[in-house]
């Protein structure tokens, strides 16, 4: 409804502006208008994309879940334990002693005792690492209880020969025999009072196979001496002897530095359970700390040799310094 008295909006009418030129340098610049794009298009429907995608999860949640339960099934599945009469890992034909001179009794620069000396703490020092026993084939420490730890000369052969036995005379292989103390069973060893450490041992159950790592305190570097001279003339004797138990030979020398003597054998017996015994004694100062491996074959004697090669840079670098354990 309208009348005098309502009011009506003016109809906007785009007039131009006088003022301003319609063209050329400073006349406005008129709208710029984008064309609308258009829509994309819409693919087709697909409509078997979704049962092949459903169908490949399917087969990789299938195949995931096999591969697990064929691993799980491979851990969990008992083991056949080998036994000692299964040939070993090579062939005992093919492992020939390693020939070479026999080491040097005597050391060419020695730790002198009694100026240096180990002594009953110190040479607990000169256990050979778990790692080292493990990596050359003997990975399973076997407890030791107080009397096969720690013991006097005289208890030990005492022990070793038993009661009986303890009076009479030694045969010129008895110090070659499995787990003999380290002493050449002299009078005067059946009567020492030196200190006889048993430092570590270890095996491998499957195959039977052991390592003894020991040592012994003599009182001065030339009493350590004295004894690895009589091993060797010991050794040397037995080889020559007809052997009714094991066949003994020298084992070659070992790359010793100038200040430690080395003197060991090897003990081949029948094939089996104990074919072969490796021992090596090395004298530092006044310690002599014996090594020895016990074998079928699967551990061959190269890889046995390597071990204690590279513990004597462990023995060298744990002698005692000058002042050290002195006596006097």
């Amino acid at each position: 409804m309208t009348g005098p008295d309502q009011w009506t909006p003016p109809v906007q009418v785009n007039v131009p502006d006088p003022r301003q030129p319609q063209s050329g340098p400073g006349a406005p610049i008129p709208p710029v208008h984008f064309p609308t794009p258009a829509p994309p298009s819409r693919s087709p429907r697909r409509p078997w994309i979704i049962p092949l995608v459903v169908a490949t999860v399917v087969v990789l949640v299938g195949a995931t879940a096999g591969s697990y339960a064929a691993v799980s099934a491979a851990f969990d599945a008992p083991r056949a334990t080998p036994t000692p009469q299964e040939t070993p890992v090579v062939a005992l034909e093919d492992q020939p002693l390693v020939v070479g001179e026999p080491g040097s009794p005597v050391a060419v620069e020695p730790v002198q005792c009694p100026d240096s000396c180990f002594d009953a703490t110190s040479i607990l020092t000169l256990e050979m690492d778990e790692w080292d026993f493990d990596k050359h084939g003997f990975p399973v420490p076997i407890s030791l209880d107080d009397a096969d730890e720690t013991a006097a000369v005289s208890a030990a052969i005492e022990r070793f020969l038993g009661g009986a036995q303890a009076g009479a005379n030694p045969d010129a292989c008895l110090f070659a025999e499995p787990g003999a103390p380290i002493s050449t069973f002299t009078d005067a060893d059946r009567a020492s009072s030196d200190l006889l450490v048993t430092l570590a041992k270890y095996s491998d159950d499957a195959r039977h196979d052991e390592a003894t790592q020991s040592v012994r305190l003599f009182p001065s570097t030339e009493a350590a001496a004295s004894y690895l001279s009589e091993l060797s003339w010991g050794v040397k004797s037995c080889a020559a002897a007809a052997a009714e138990r094991a066949v003994v030979t020298s084992a070659p020398g070992l790359e010793v530095p100038d200040s430690l003597a080395d003197v060991g054998w090897v003990a081949t017996s029948e094939p089996g359970v104990g074919w072969r015994r490796y021992v090596f004694n090395i004298q530092a100062a006044n310690a002599v700390v014996r090594f020895e491996y016990v074998t079928d074959g699967s551990v061959t004697e190269k890889r046995i040799r390597s071990s204690v090669q590279f513990y004597l840079t462990q023995l060298a670098y744990n002698l005692p310094r000058a002042g050290e354990g002195a006596v006097g």
